[in-house]
């Protein structure tokens, strides 16, 4: 189980006035439980409907936003926190040793050579810290590449397998409850700190979703000159998780009745810092090799033309120029992925 560890780097409803959606360790701190379960509290409190096309879109229902509606779709996708120092190797176990499947052999792609932190994360000048981990959809990824169940024996709880990236595993990071603002940490149990922590929920919870090569739904490696650089915290999807926690935060923020203005716009900051993160167009690796052809051609025309050389009648040196010239600006576009969860996926009770 520890070979697997680095995969780690990338992953009953009640709605009236109290939402309880999540079962905890038992082992987690209870100031750190009840900070949680006040969060999904508040976020079942407010009264608002909010026609936001693009957002319903990205959650991948229709109709309106309302607390409900957004509290079913957690519910659906998350399910058990356990805390930061949970030994996820330790806990690990096989369910079965030869199982099953959906979409055999197929697993998603995971960053090369990224710094050691993913998730959602956040940044001061001086380091990053990991928000939350959503270890399910981790540990549901390394059981398809061994070709058995796994599971996880949570303190309290009892044995969990992770039948499909819905299982909602969550492990709090050490950045969840240090509400920072600039350079300086806030009180964690401000508004604003809690709407934050309930955006790093949506964030998560999407990664619980995905199927064949979406599966979790990763993120990528930010790419040179952005302010994550370097880190597996940027998504390359429309739908991802750093579009869901910035919905979700820019919609609790905007309908936030008791927040400061000073709040509204620390809640501004952080829905503009995922949106940052959303990576609309990555250049075509195809493309660069054939750039990197027709270069190596052009510069053949080049040397025909400046030593007076006949050019060989099968090379159209104008065509290539025009051809080099178009190649430097091929792209991929981010699309809207599949996120329809694969394998078994356990009703909630």
């Amino acid at each position: 189980m520890l070979k697997l560890l680095p995969l780690l780097l990338i992953s009953s409803v009640s709605f009236a006035g109290s939402a309880s959606i999540l079962k905890m360790a038992d082992d987690i701190p209870k100031d750190q439980q009840t900070l949680i379960q006040s969060d999904l509290n508040r976020l079942a409190g407010m009264s608002f409907v909010v026609s936001d096309e693009k957002f319903s879109k990205v959650l991948d229902f229709n109709g309106p936003v309302r607390s409900d509606t957004m509290l079913g779709w957690l519910s659906e996708r998350i399910k058990y926190v356990v805390r930061s120092d949970f030994a996820v190797a330790k806990a690990a176990y096989i369910e079965n040793e030869r199982y099953e499947y959906q979409n055999p052999r197929i697993l998603p792609t995971l960053p090369d050579n990224v710094k050691p932190v993913d998730e959602a994360s956040v940044a001061d000048d001086k380091k990053v810290m990991t928000v939350m981990t959503n270890i399910g959809g981790v540990l549901y990824i390394a059981g398809k590449q061994m070709g058995s169940l796994l599971g996880l024996n949570i303190p309290g709880i009892g044995k969990v397998p992770s039948t499909s990236p819905r299982v909602g595993i969550l492990q709090i990071g050490p950045g969840l409850f240090a509400a920072r603002r600039g350079d300086k940490v806030g009180d964690p149990q401000s508004i604003d700190a809690s709407l934050n922590r309930l955006g790093t929920l949506f964030h998560e919870a999407r990664h619980s979703d995905g199927n064949g090569a979406n599966v979790g739904m990763l993120h990528i490696a930010c790419p040179a000159g952005h302010a994550y650089a370097g880190y597996a915290a940027c998504d390359f999807s429309l739908n991802g998780s750093y579009s869901v926690g910035g919905h979700a935060i820019k919609v609790l923020g905007e309908s936030c009745t008791s927040c400061t203005v000073s709040q509204k716009e620390a809640l501004r900051l952080r829905y503009l810092d995922s949106f940052s993160r959303v990576i609309s167009e990555i250049p075509d690796k195809n493309a660069s090799s054939q750039e990197k052809y027709l270069k190596v051609m052009a510069d053949s025309c080049e040397i025909f033309r400046r030593n007076k050389v006949e050019i060989p009648k099968e090379i159209d040196c104008k065509k290539i120029d025009a051809q080099i010239a178009g190649a430097k600006h091929q792209t991929i576009k981010a699309q809207y992925l599949d996120s329809k969860p694969e394998g078994f996926v356990e009703k909630r009770r």
